[in-house]
């Protein structure tokens, strides 16, 4: 009897024993754990999810090396302008020739070297270029205007270095796309403005004839699908500031592009993938163009 007392009071004691040391341990945790670290800002998650804006992630401010290295660039090429107005990256045939007064200006180096000013904050009434830029302007406007109505490009030029690399129509194409650009920084002379304008439906109607049954445009380069991507892209462009597009040819352009997406890990194949998906899109369509253009100048 007094043996099973014994047992049942030592049962009990360790019991109580345990209880209090497990209450202390209790007692010594933090509420709450401390181990978690904070989400940083610039989280792709919370930003895909919509918890956090990623406007701020595209804005990158340039050091004083990048700005001044942008700054003689400027300089070169305001004084690469020829006596016309015009800019040229010259022959194919002749790329030996690095003075650029000693080849002839050609529209569509002209429109991408003025889209270029454009965009490093000059306009036709501001900035350290804006005499340039009106240069250049006169330059694309009387090329179109006196270019034949029967012809699908806007000049007679043949073998320039940026036709054998996108394409013998280019030059309409991206005079398209300059025009259009221009017409928001024409607001102070309406005259100028309609002449765009007019100039701007010619190398619309231009790029639309130039249009194969497939959606392609003629006249392809060894990077055909580029022209096709820019005509594209200056359609969109042109019908966004009012200009005649026929919607059905925009359309067809846009369903060339989309039909060129083929799914393989070879390179060639994924670029054109990627030509192909951005220029069905305005918005992203430009950005590719002015990535390009920014290689290019």
């Amino acid at each position: 009897m007094k043996t099973w007392k014994v047992v049942l009071l030592a049962m009990l004691a360790f019991s109580s024993v345990m209880l209090l040391s497990f209450s202390f341990r209790k007692e010594a945790r933090p509420k709450h754990r401390s181990t978690y670290r904070s989400i940083p800002k610039g989280c792709v998650f919370r930003t895909l999810m919509g918890e956090e804006s990623s406007d701020s992630s595209f804005i990158y401010k340039s050091d004083a090396k990048v700005n001044a290295t942008i700054q003689r660039g400027l300089e070169w090429i305001a004084k690469a302008q020829n006596n016309s107005g015009g800019w040229g990256a010259g022959s194919h045939g002749r790329q030996d020739i690095m003075d650029p007064h000693a080849v002839q200006a050609d529209p569509a180096t002209t429109s991408v070297v003025a889209m270029a000013l454009l965009r490093s904050g000059n306009t036709y009434t501001s900035g350290s270029y804006s005499e340039q830029l009106r240069r250049a302007l006169n330059y694309v406007l009387s090329a179109v205007e006196s270019s034949s109505a029967n012809s699908y490009n806007i000049t007679d030029q043949t073998g320039t270095q940026i036709q054998i690399k996108l394409g013998q129509n280019i030059d309409v194409v991206m005079a398209s796309q300059f025009l259009t650009n221009s017409l928001d920084y024409l607001n102070h002379d309406k005259s100028l403005k309609e002449r765009v304008k007019k100039a701007l439906n010619v190398c619309v109607s231009k790029i639309q004839h130039a249009q194969d049954s497939n959606g392609s445009m003629a006249g392809s380069g060894w990077a055909g699908v580029l022209q096709s991507s820019f005509a594209s892209n200056a359609l969109e462009s042109a019908q966004s500031h009012g200009a005649s597009v026929d919607n059905e040819a925009l359309e067809r352009a846009r369903e060339f592009q989309k039909n060129n997406l083929q799914y393989t890990t070879e390179l060639p194949h994924t670029l054109k993938i990627i030509y192909a998906r951005l220029s069905t899109n305005l918005k992203l369509g430009n950005l590719l163009f002015f990535h390009l253009l920014e290689l290019l100048r």
